[in-house]
């Protein structure tokens, strides 16, 4: 039982940190928008590495908190969408049971095929043919795996609070 609050409090803390870091990659973000905003339009001289870099500030944080967001209940679960059938604490812990279930196997699933991507990737330093700027790939296909790990964590921290919710059901 402790150790199972002791998951859920490691999980729950690295997320927290982990979206606390992230949210200021905001500030770049802007910045490399304003800075091709000016050379654009100023000086009529794109600059090459923008596209990549702010589609990467935004995917990165988007991608990694995803799990932290899930923990704090802003997604739509399944109980929202059978609230109105009034179903008991128990029928509620199964739910959120399966719905966790789902989470850590999609993950589960996902995580081997992109980790796998991020290795290859590293191993033949592939590059972005998106633009002239030619970044390297390896770090930004690590957010997948990296990713479902946290949220694969999530499912199994759910599944977790799930069944301690139905064994206290089972007490009463």
């Amino acid at each position: 039982m402790e150790n199972r609050k002791n998951l859920m409090g490691y999980v729950n803390l690295l997320q927290g940190r982990l979206e606390s870091i992230l949210m200021w990659l905001v500030y770049p973000l802007v910045a490399v928008m304003v800075a091709e905003i000016v050379a654009r339009y100023f000086f009529l001289r794109p600059l090459p590495w923008v596209r990549d870099v702010s589609i990467w500030l935004f995917a990165v944080p988007f991608m990694l908190t995803v799990a932290h967001y899930y923990n704090k209940k802003a997604h739509i679960s399944a109980e929202d969408l059978v609230h109105v059938f009034r179903l008991n604490a128990p029928q509620l812990a199964i739910i959120d049971l399966l719905h966790h279930i789902i989470i850590l196997s999609v993950a589960g699933f996902l995580f081997w095929p992109s980790l796998q991507a991020t290795i290859r990737s590293f191993s033949l330093q592939e590059l972005s043919g998106m633009t002239t700027w030619r970044p390297i790939l390896w770090p930004f296909r690590a957010v997948i795996p990296m990713t479902m790990l946290l949220l694969g964590l999530q499912g199994l921290s759910g599944i977790l609070e799930a069944v301690k919710r139905l064994q206290g059901s089972d007490k009463q």
